[in-house]
């Protein structure tokens, strides 16, 4: 279920590898210029010091975004102890410092636990959120600071993996929205100390993984999921009937004996067509056309 090997045709999401050093943009960018597609997205960014699987959705693939920007997301961080940033990572400006308590691994995990569930978590200003259509960033950099709403957050997992003196790098599986760098100050705070990210690495969107990733230079057409692939994590139902794919295509209401909220719609051929979502009972709204 590739998509099209045509360049003019790539309807899908690839796997990329971000390196360290650039902006999300800038893979963005390097897309558009590699593949001669203007239609090119992304699903989450990385911070210019991060790196890891980003998901590149690229023509038709765009449409995608928001259900793929949903999934949670798997990191590994390393936080150095000892010293805060203004931008919670090794880029930023040292703003305070504190002794660094030495501390046990036992510890550490027990701490690490305590930030497990839903919470609530204000935004950095060193973010890409926009108030009144500026970006957060930019405010920052002119030494600007403004209230920030708190978002609903879910930490579904952390774990400790190596402890070094003043660094301890963690992994952590967390719900769309969630800001490591302020997860990270956040950890140091509960030990009594402050701190900041000197690397983050995303290993996960969903079930898909780093591993499987390439980087930009060592990607082709042959590597393109197709949109069903890409939408892997959403129950599918397949609309054999020329009329009723025709009526989904139009966007109209219908009715699915299925017990999940939203479903994929794919046809014959398995191309996805549309995402629709229960409304009440059997009944299902368009929420997007895929095509």
């Amino acid at each position: 279920l590739l998509c099209d090997n045509t360049r003019a045709m790539l309807n899908g999401m690839f796997l990329v590898v971000k390196p360290q050093g650039i902006t999300s943009r800038d893979l963005v960018n390097g897309f558009v210029h590699r593949f001669h597609e203007k239609k090119v997205g992304h699903t989450g960014t990385l911070d210019p010091f991060a790196d890891g699987l980003m998901l590149v959705t690229i023509g038709k693939g765009t449409k995608m975004g928001p259900f793929l920007e949903a999934m949670d997301k798997t990191y590994e961080a390393t936080l150095k102890l000892g010293s805060k940033t203004n931008t919670g990572d090794l880029t930023g400006e040292v703003i305070d410092t504190k002794p660094v308590i030495e501390l046990y691994e036992d510890y550490i995990q027990q701490t690490l636990d305590t930030f497990l569930g839903e919470q609530d978590q204000v935004p950095p200003m060193f973010s890409a959120i926009k108030h009144q259509g500026v970006p957060l960033y930019e405010l920052a950099r002119k030494g600007e600071e403004v209230v920030r709403e708190s978002r609903r957050i879910t930490v579904h997992a952390m774990a400790l993996i190596r402890y070094e003196g003043t660094t301890l790098t963690f992994r952590c599986h967390v719900s769309k929205g969630t800001y490591v760098r302020t997860l990270a100050e956040a950890i140091a705070e509960a030990f009594g100390m402050v701190g900041h990210l000197t690397s983050l690495t995303r290993i996960s969107v969903g079930s898909f993984q780093l591993k499987d990733a390439k980087t930009l230079d060592h990607l082709s057409e042959k590597d393109c999921l197709s949109m069903t692939q890409s939408l892997s994590h959403l129950p599918t139902l397949k609309i054999t009937r020329p009329e009723n794919v025709k009526a989904i295509m139009d966007g109209k209401m219908q009715t699915f004996d299925i017990t999940a909220s939203r479903v994929l719609c794919i046809n014959e051929k398995n191309e996805a067509i549309a995402i629709y979502e229960r409304t009440e009972g059997s009944f299902f709204k368009s929420l997007r056309g895929l095509f």
